[in-house]
């Protein structure tokens, strides 16, 4: 049983691997270690259940494309990631907006057909359900975006105005079946590139550049030293997963 590491979950799917390559194969990665094939390892997520109070157990296969079980552990520590990401930085509060960023956002769409109402394909969907409104969604992947589609850039922009303050908020969002920093981040600060020039008339924007998908422990400590720079301010890169609300992303905790 492991309650805080999932170290002994990988090297358990790492015999797993071992059963499914030959044999030769097998040894010349590790010759002491045994194999074992899926039949022979069952391993259970006890998760809390409120009413009644108590457990439910499931079983967890393991996850062919990451290699791994898929544990729980990655969200915990996308949450306390995103935790850290909201605190590096205090946010101020903005008033006295030239152009809204939403406004913004439209006027820099020539041909409209690049607004959207969703964030998302087959493979990765992140639902805008909770965003304020009204909201902006433009799709950079779009062929009607206003954008060099040779540069690196981001899947989408979404823009939005909080409810409390009214501040102007942008999102600069990217999909990822499975995380790989440095593409990220380049994607990332391909959208903060192209965002600048649209918000010209926009002097004061919250940033927050998203990524959703899977992203191993090893990842998300490599996306916790990166940063996007956002006209002169670095921003801290917050993590989702794929089915996650965008609002995820964008709350404070």
């Amino acid at each position: 049983m492991t309650t805080h590491s999932e170290w002994v979950l990988e090297e358990l799917a790492n015999l797993v691997y071992l059963s499914s390559l030959p044999a030769e194969q097998a040894k010349k990665i590790d010759e002491s270690a045994p194999a074992l094939t899926p039949d022979q390892v069952g391993v259970w997520l006890f998760e809390p259940k409120k009413r009644p109070r108590g457990s439910v157990a499931r079983e967890i296969s393991l996850d062919k494309e990451t290699g791994t079980f898929e544990s729980g552990f990655a969200e915990v520590s996308r949450v306390l990631y995103n935790r850290w990401a909201d605190h590096r930085k205090p946010r101020p509060e903005e008033r006295a907006l030239m152009v809204a960023v939403t406004d913004a956002l439209k006027q820099a769409a020539a041909d409209k057909s690049c607004l959207v109402n969703k964030c998302g394909e087959a493979w990765c969907n992140v639902p805008l359900k909770g965003m304020p409104n009204p909201h902006v969604v433009m799709s950079l992947e779009h062929n009607a975006a206003p954008i060099d589609r040779s540069r690196p850039h981001c899947d989408y922009l979404v823009a939005y105005q909080e409810t409390n303050s009214a501040a102007d908020c942008l999102v600069a969002l990217e999909l990822k079946g499975t995380v790989h920093t440095g593409e990220v981040v380049g994607q990332l600060q391909g959208g903060a590139r192209i965002a600048e020039g649209f918000l010209a008339q926009t002097p004061a924007v919250k940033f927050t550049p998203v990524v959703a998908g899977k992203a191993h422990r090893d990842r998300i400590a490599e996306i916790r030293k990166a940063s996007i720079r956002f006209r002169s301010a670095e921003e801290p890169i917050r993590l989702i997963g794929c089915g996650d609300p965008l609002t995820k992303a964008l709350e404070r905790r």
